[in-house]
C-alpha cells in the first residue's frame, strides 16, 4: 500500500484528477496501491467528505481507510470507503510533513488520535515490505517503428501496443529470475527478471514466404523509429514463480511502453528515458520517465520536469532528489564474493560515524550531518601531508559530501589543485603551489565558492572555550543545512559531523571526524581509537582562536 500526496485540491476537475491519478500510478511501483491523500488549503469550505465523494477518487482507491481531520479541535475519525485522508488548513503545504508521504502495509494504518500515532505504523510497515517482499527489476528493450499522421496518433499507437502486448503476454514466453545488485540499495535483496519472447508459431504449416506490401501514406505522416528501453520495478512475494512474477509486472511494462511511445510521437526530438529513485527516508522505489533532448545537458534540460515532480510528491525545493545522478543503477548479477562494505567506490571510507551510539550523554538532542560523506585523512592518495594537510583533508570531506548529495559531479580536488586555485584567484603567491603551507576556514570558503558556487558562513571565535556556548548555532546549522563543518584553530583542523546539545542546560558534545589519522581505512578501529568520536568541549584549546567554515546548502533541485 502507499499513501500519495496531492499538492492542492481547491478545485477538482475530472480531467485534472484523471491526469493526477494516471501520473501517480506510473510513479508508484508495482505491488503498491494509492490509498490516500493530503489536502492543503485555507478555504474553510474545503471538505474531505466532498473530496472523497468525487467519483474519480472513489473509483481509483480500493482500500477502506480512516480519515483524520487535522483542522478540528479533536480527532475526528470516520469510516469512509476507499480513502485515508488528512486535511491541513494552511495557505501553503508545510515544509515537512509529520510522517513520510508513502506508507506500506498489508493492512491500512489506523489513525487513532492524530498524525503522531501514524509514524510508528509507517516505520513498521516499511520493515514489513522489505522483509516480506522482493524488489524485482524487469528490463525490456524494443523498437518503436510507426508511420503516423497527427490525426491517427492514438489509433496507430494502440495498434503498436496491441502488437507488443501479443508478444510480451504470450503464454509460451519463458521468464527467468536472477539475483542482482544496484547502487543506492546495497543492502537490499534485488531480483532481475528477464523474458525469452517466443517469436515462432506452433503451427505445423510451413511459414509463408516473405512478401512486400504497399499502401498510400498521408502526406502529413511521419516515420518515427526509436529504441525504447523500458524497465519497471515491483514488490512481489518471494513465493511467486518467475512466470507469476512476469504476469504481475508485464502489464505495468506495457503501460510504461505506451507512455514512452506516446511521448516520443508527440515530441520526436526527445528520447524517453526511465529512471528509478529512492530518496533518503523513503521506504520504497519511485519511478519516472524523463523526456531528454539528445545533445542537451540533462540536468539543466530536465529542471522543469523535476520541479513538477517535486510539487507532485511534496519534495522540498532545495534538495536534488530526482536528478539523473540520483537514479538507481541496476548493475546486473551479483558477484558470488559480494560482501557488505562500508567504503565507497573511491576507496575512501563512507559515513564512518554511523555505528556510533545515538544515545545522548548530556540528555540532549543530536543534530547530525545529513547525507553521506567520505573520510579523508593524512597520508591518503600517495600524499605525505603529515603536519600540514589537515584542513585540505577536511575540505575534501566537505567536497565529497557535495558530490554524494548530487550537487556536483566534480571529483574532490587534490592538494595541488587547491593550491593552484588559491593562487589563480589571487589569494596566495605563486610560491604557495607545491608547498606544505597550511590553509584555514577562509581559504576553504574561497575554494567552495570558486569550485561549486557555495556560500559559507564563517564563525570567528577568540577562544576554544567559546565553542561550549555555540551549541544552539551548530545544532541549527545541522538541522537546516546538514553539511559537514570545518573547525580550524591553532595548528589543528577538524571536521565536525554533528552536536549533542541540551537546550535547558546548554551542555554540548561534538561529533569529531579527525583528519590527522594515519593508518588503514578500517572503520571499527578508527572509531575505537577515537578518530571519529563524540568529544567534550575540552578538546578545544582555551588559548587559541578558532574559525568555523559552515557551508550553506545550495538551493536547487
Amino acid at each position: 500500500m502507499s499513501c500519495v500526496a496531492m499538492r492542492s485540491c481547491r478545485a477538482i476537475s475530472d480531467d485534472a484528477w484523471r491526469e493526477e491519478r494516471d501520473r501517480l500510478a506510473g510513479i508508484v511501483p508495482v505491488g503498491l496501491d494509492i490509498i490516500g491523500f493530503y489536502l492543503f488549503g485555507s478555504d474553510p469550505s474545503l471538505s474531505l467528505n466532498t473530496f472523497v465523494s468525487h467519483q474519480h477518487v472513489r473509483s481509483a482507491l480500493t482500500q477502506p481507510l480512516h480519515i483524520y481531520d487535522h483542522s478540528a479541535d479533536a480527532s475526528i475519525i470516520q469510516q469512509k470507503s476507499s480513502i485515508c485522508g488528512v486535511i491541513i488548513y494552511t495557505d501553503e503545504p508545510p515544509a515537512s510533513l509529520p510522517f513520510s508521504l508513502f506508507s506500506y502495509s498489508p493492512s491500512p494504518p489506523h489513525v487513532a488520535s492524530g498524525l503522531q500515532l501514524v509514524s510508528p505504523e509507517i516505520c513498521n510497515a516499511t520493515q514489513l515490505l522489505h522483509s516480506n517482499y522482493n524488489l524485482v527489476h524487469f528490463p525490456f528493450n524494443t523498437i518503436l517503428d510507426i508511420i503516423s499522421s497527427p490525426d491517427r496518433i492514438s489509433t496507430d499507437l494502440q495498434q503498436w501496443i496491441d502488437n507488443l502486448s501479443g508478444k510480451l503476454l504470450n503464454p509460451s514466453n519463458i521468464f527467468k529470475c536472477s539475483s542482482s545488485i544496484s547502487t543506492h540499495l546495497p543492502d537490499l535483496s534485488i531480483s532481475r527478471l528477464d523474458v525469452l519472447v517466443k517469436l515462432t508459431n506452433n503451427s505445423s504449416q510451413p511459414s509463408p514466404a516473405p512478401s512486400l506490401s504497399y499502401s498510400d501514406v498521408d502526406a502529413k505522416a511521419t516515420h518515427i523509429t526509436m529504441p525504447l528501453r523500458g524497465h519497471v520495478c515491483g514488490y512481489v512475494p518471494p513465493s511467486l514463480s518467475p512466470s507469476q512474477v512476469g504476469a504481475t509486472l508485464a502489464p505495468a511494462l506495457l503501460n510504461q511502453m505506451r507512455y514512452m511511445a506516446r511521448g516520443a510521437m508527440l515530441a520526436p526530438k526527445t528520447q524517453p528515458t526511465i529512471y528509478h529513485f529512492q530518496p533518503p527516508g523513503y521506504g520504497h522505489v519511485i519511478s519516472t520517465c524523463y523526456m531528454i533532448e539528445p545533445g542537451s545537458i540533462a540536468e539543466d534540460y530536465l529542471g522543469k520536469q523535476r520541479a513538477e515532480l517535486h510539487d507532485l510528491l511534496l519534495f522540498p525545493h532545495d534538495r536534488p532528489l530526482l536528478r539523473t545522478t540520483n537514479a538507481i543503477l541496476f548493475t546486473g548479477p551479483a558477484p558470488k564474493s559480494q560482501a557488505s562494505s562500508s567504503s565507497s567506490s573511491s576507496n575512501h571510507l563512507l559515513d564512518v560515524h554511523l555505528p556510533l551510539p545515538t544515545s545522548s550523554k548530556v540528555d540532549g538532542r543530536q543534530a547530525l550531518v545529513q547525507g553521506s560523506y567520505e573520510y579523508y585523512h593524512y597520508m591518503q592518495d600517495d600524499i605525505d601531508d603529515r603536519g600540514w594537510g589537515c584542513a585540505y583533508r577536511s575540505l575534501q570531506t566537505i567536497c565529497s559530501w557535495l558530490r554524494l548529495q548530487h550537487y556536483t559531479n566534480r571529483p574532490e580536488p587534490s592538494h595541488l589543485e587547491i593550491q593552484q586555485l588559491l593562487v589563480r584567484i589571487g589569494d596566495k603567491p605563486p610560491s604557495f603551489v607545491g608547498s606544505s603551507q597550511w590553509i584555514g576556514a577562509f581559504e576553504l570558503s574561497l575554494c567552495l565558492d570558486t569550485l561549486y558556487s557555495i556560500t559559507c558562513r564563517i564563525l570567528n571565535l577568540s577562544s576554544g572555550a567559546e565553542l561550549a556556548s555555540r551549541g544552539r548555532e551548530l545544532a541549527a546549522h545541522f538541522a537546516s543545512e546538514g553539511s559537514p563543518v570545518m573547525i580550524g584553530g591553532g595548528v589543528l583542523a577538524y571536521t565536525l559531523l554533528g552536536v549533542d546539545w541540551n537546550e535547558s542546560t546548554g551542555a554540548v558534545r561534538f561529533l569529531i571526524l579527525d583528519p590527522h589519522y594515519i593508518g588503514p581505512d578500517q572503520g571499527k578501529g578508527i572509531r575505537d581509537k577515537g578518530w571519529c568520536a563524540w568529544k567534550g568541549p575540552d578538546i578545544f584549546r582555551k588559548d587559541s582562536f578558532y574559525n568555523l567554515c559552515m557551508p550553506l546548502r545550495p538551493k536547487m533541485i
